[in-house]
């Protein structure tokens, strides 16, 4: 039976749970703002789209954990065009499809973020061209929406304030001489740019 939950703003769902699905096609949620979704696949998609439709919510706040698919990443995106911040944790690598959607210069890509959280610290046994690949395109993002790049002719309608990379372990891929430096040069913008390499014994923090 429809009903409606007039006064709530966050939200989390766990995929396994069914019942909570279940919830999802008939609860309306006018004033949800902060959506966080574990473990999601494909079939969860259109129970969002319609609970959005429905709902007429405006989201700022998106966490995803342990995606079992890159495509299902991306196609939440594609229904969170008003996002501020935008959390993916314990992603597998490769996200190549993630990161030419945070590239688009067209305005659709989460034009207002302004927080950007990337954990792939767990990957494991991932090609070392796939990590490089990975690291310079993340670095690509964050340039392409720092209004205050120096080196960016054309940025995206937001300006990031805000961005943390937890990288896989710096025994599996240390930075390169030119990664060190854009790193440098982010922080120069003013952008609070985190990077954490995981060791042995403790985060390292660049």
């Amino acid at each position: 039976m429809p009903f409606e939950l007039a006064h709530l703003q966050e939200l989390v769902v766990e995929h396994e749970n069914t019942s909570v699905l279940r919830v999802l096609d008939d609860v309306t949620l006018p004033s949800l703002e902060r959506l966080q979704v574990v473990t999601p696949s494909k079939d969860i998609v259109p129970i969002f789209t319609k609970m959005f439709q429905r709902s007429g919510c405006t989201l700022t706040h998106l966490t995803v954990r342990d995606p079992t698919s890159i495509d299902t990443v991306v196609s939440l995106l594609r229904l969170c065009g008003s996002l501020r911040e935008l959390s993916l944790l314990r992603i597998a690598l490769p996200i190549e499809d993630v990161l030419t959607f945070l590239l688009e210069r067209n305005g659709g890509s989460c034009p207002s973020l302004r927080v950007l959280v990337m954990d792939v610290s767990y990957a494991s046994e991932v090609d070392r061209d796939v990590l490089l690949i990975f690291i310079d395109r993340f670095f690509d993002i964050l340039e392409l929406r720092c209004s205050n790049n120096a080196n960016n002719a054309k940025p995206l309608t937001s300006s990031l304030e805000s961005a943390t990379l937890y990288a896989p372990r710096e025994s599996m891929l240390p930075f390169t001489p030119s990664q060190e430096e854009r790193i440098k040069e982010l922080r120069r913008t003013g952008l609070e740019l985190y990077v954490y390499r995981y060791a042995p014994d403790e985060p390292r923090v660049y």
